[in-house]
């Protein structure tokens, strides 16, 4: 890292789940991959069948997120075989239709959350810069697509697509180095916002940022005992800027 780029803040958030909703939008991809799926398997595509498949692509779905085996093509083969109960392969192409279906459901259904874009432009006015580390989606370029889709993309001043642009994913402190070098800030002045402790805390935390997890039904009762602060959404903004020093 260059020494003598490292002025300024920066607030450096996550994606997905922190800034917009992906994770409702899911349970719609689900069903629709379960009726395209049974419908191209030669299965009645009735609501149980649906209602089976659906719910073992939903647990499959936090399955490989948790092992970060983000290549959802791999997904539909292991998907069918749990639904035969036997070792079934998918023909081409029809993984990748799948996986065409779930993103692009992902892109149109996952909105904004309220008050992310006053929050982007609060921080921008008092010279704050913004980046976003949010790792690959398995299918290159998906991730910077959904970025640009969302309306947030001109607010950023960089990205990083972790898996993409670095070989190591979060929570491996390289692509939080990536995103300070690319806004030219240290990284000790650097706050990293997240929703997810096991992959939005320890990156940032290891280089000597301050990390914030979005206070969530599974982060609300977390008490003073961890490395990071838990913030409600509404007090995210004030709360950035007072431990920025931007009072």
């Amino acid at each position: 890292m260059n020494q003598g780029t490292n002025v300024g803040t920066a607030v450096i958030f996550d994606f997905d789940g922190t800034l917009v909703d992906s994770y409702s939008p899911r349970k719609i991809a689900h069903r629709r991959i379960a009726k395209f799926l049974l419908d191209n398997l030669g299965v009645q595509s009735s609501a149980k069948n649906r209602g089976t498949m659906s719910q073992i692509i939903s647990k499959l779905d936090v399955e490989m997120n948790q092992k970060k085996k983000y290549d959802r093509d791999l997904w539909w083969n292991e998907a069918a075989t749990r639904y035969f109960n036997k070792s079934t392969e998918i023909p081409d192409p029809l993984p990748a239709k799948a996986s065409a279906i779930y993103w692009e459901t992902l892109k149109e259904k996952s909105p904004v959350y309220p008050g992310v874009k006053n929050t982007l432009l609060t921080l921008r006015r008092r010279g704050i810069k913004i980046g976003v580390v949010s790792d690959t989606d398995g299918l290159k370029g998906m991730k910077s697509e959904r970025i640009q889709a969302s309306g947030l993309g001109e607010l950023f001043d960089a990205t990083v697509v972790s898996g993409e642009e670095t070989a190591e994913v979060k929570p491996h402190t390289e692509p939080f180095d990536l995103i300070c070098r690319k806004l030219g800030v240290h990284p000790e002045r650097c706050v990293s916002v997240g929703d997810n402790p096991e992959t939005d805390v320890d990156g940032g935390l290891k280089l000597g940022m301050k990390v914030i997890i979005v206070k969530s039904q599974e982060t609300r009762n977390e008490k003073g005992s961890q490395p990071y602060h838990v913030v409600d959404r509404k007090k995210l903004t004030n709360f950035i800027i007072r431990i920025l020093g931007h009072n």
